[in-house]
Parts: structure tokens; C-alpha cells; sequence
């Protein structure tokens, strides 16, 4: 099995679109972000947690709200059965109306399970294997001026690799699965989404900057190479605010090697 030339398979979310096996609510029991409660000026929502935890939502109302919980790291570190990431949770008074205020989904999982060797880019070829988590989405005008909490990131999803003999990753060759930045807080006005799950490089996934200073999102965690030997960092908290605080980022995902016959998935 190779992957160069530029190829590459993604089983990543976008924003509140889970990948393929993402956010499934019975595998993410505890690693699915807490939303943020609502007190006054809300708190953001944590991030989704799996490989690496999510970050905390931002507490709010000046460090007087409660943000929502981030999301824990999951024990069933083999993917085995395969699974995908978890997503992170809204903010406290977050307009459930609008479509734009979700939080971020799980990347998707998949299995690359072969005979012979697997290889991930060769030479001066490039090849990737993705599954990042979603951006916390943006929040829309809040008129009555009440301060809502931004939404939290989704976590990475999983990449499973299993051969008689170990995978090999070229000079070229990544596997990447980073959690998504969280969304602003707001006070009156609107605030910008946190970013996806770099899926080109190891840096985090930015937080969204909030209506005000001092309201913005955490960054993505990260995972990157087997066992997330290349990169690895949990979701950072969303930003306490006087007003709306910002949501967590999602925490990383997992990417597992092993040495085995060809595993046929359940």
C-alpha cells in the first residue's frame, strides 16, 4: 500500500460536519466537551477530547460564570474497535436558533490494514493521512447585549495502520490529526470562528478572536506520526472574559502503527 505522488485521504470534520465515524455520541461519553452554563455573561463551551483533552470553555461575567468542562482523554487508546474524535459543546446562550452557532465536530476514522508494507510518501514524494477536528463556529448579534460563551472546538479523529512489518513514513510522508480552535465570545455583537484542524502542517489551529478583547477561543490540540511522536498538545482554554467567554480548542486525536496480519474492521 502507498501513499505519495500528493495523495492523500482525509477523513476529516469541517466546522459542525463530523468525518466519517465522528462525533458518535456512545463512544464520546466523557470526552464530549461541557457546554457553558449560563450566568449573566456565559461561559464558553469545552473542547472534545480523545487523543490529547480539549481545553475548558472561558469562564465568563468576570471569572464569576462557569465555563463548560473540557473534554477527557479516552481509555480505549488502541482504535480497536475503530473509532473517530468527539466534538466539543455550545456556549451558555448561544443563539440554538442560528445555524452558525454550533461548536466544533470529530474527525472521522480509517484503517489502512495491508499484506504487504505501507508507506506514507517516498522520497521527495509527498503523502497524507488526516482526520482533523472542527472549528467552534462563530456566534451571531446578541441584542440584549447579555454576553454569550463561543462555541468549543472538536478533537481529532483516528488512523489506524496495521501490516506485517511497520509502516514507514518518508521524509515526506505525515499523518496528522489536530483538534479544531474554539469560537470567540460575544457581548452585544458577533464573534469569528475558530479554525479546523491543520491538516498541511503541526501548528495549532487558531481560536476565534471574540466581539471584544480578552473573548477569544483556545487553540487546537495536537497529534501528528505514530503515537503522536511527531507533535502532541492538549486543546487550550478558551479565553475568561468579562463578558462571554471564548470556547476550548478540541484536543488531539490518535494515530496507532502496529505490527499485525491484516485486521478486518468490525
Amino acid at each position: 500500500m502507498l501513499v505519495d505522488s500528493g495523495g492523500k485521504i482525509d477523513a476529516g470534520a469541517t466546522g459542525s460536519a463530523a468525518g466519517p465515524g465522528g462525533s458518535i455520541a456512545g463512544q464520546c461519553v466523557g470526552q464530549t466537551g461541557g457546554t457553558g452554563t449560563t450566568n449573566g455573561d456565559s461561559g464558553g463551551g469545552g473542547g472534545g477530547g480523545f487523543g490529547t483533552a480539549g481545553g475548558r470553555g472561558g469562564r465568563g461575567n468576570n471569572n464569576s460564570g462557569t465555563s463548560g468542562t473540557a473534554g477527557a482523554v479516552s481509555t480505549d487508546a488502541d482504535l480497536q474497535p475503530l473509532r473517530g474524535g468527539c466534538s466539543g459543546a455550545k456556549g451558555g446562550d448561544s443563539n440554538a436558533s442560528s445555524a452558525s452557532a454550533s461548536p466544533g465536530a470529530g474527525g472521522g476514522a480509517f484503517e489502512i490494514s495491508a499484506t504487504g508494507t505501507i508507506t506514507i510518501g517516498t522520497g521527495t514524494n509527498a503523502g497524507y493521512l488526516t482526520s482533523n477536528g472542527g472549528a467552534g463556529a462563530a456566534l451571531p448579534n446578541n441584542s440584549g447585549c447579555t454576553g454569550d460563551g463561543g462555541n468549543g472546538g472538536g478533537s481529532g479523529g483516528g488512523i489506524l495502520l496495521a501490516s506485517p512489518t511497520l509502516a514507514a513514513f518518508g521524509t515526506n510522508g505525515a499523518a496528522r490529526v489536530h483538534g479544531g480552535g474554539g469560537g470567540g465570545g460575544t457581548e452585544c455583537g458577533s464573534s469569528n470562528a475558530g479554525t479546523n484542524g491543520h491538516q498541511n502542517d503541526n501548528t495549532a489551529a487558531s481560536g476565534g478572536s471574540g466581539e471584544l478583547s480578552g473573548e477569544s477561543g483556545g487553540q487546537g490540540g495536537l497529534c501528528a506520526g505514530a503515537s503522536c511522536a511527531t507533535s502532541s498538545g492538549t486543546g487550550a482554554q478558551g479565553q475568561d472574559s468579562a463578558f462571554g467567554g471564548g470556547g476550548g480548542g478540541g484536543g488531539g486525536g490518535r494515530v496507532i502503527v502496529i505490527t499485525a496480519a491484516a485486521l478486518q474492521c468490525p
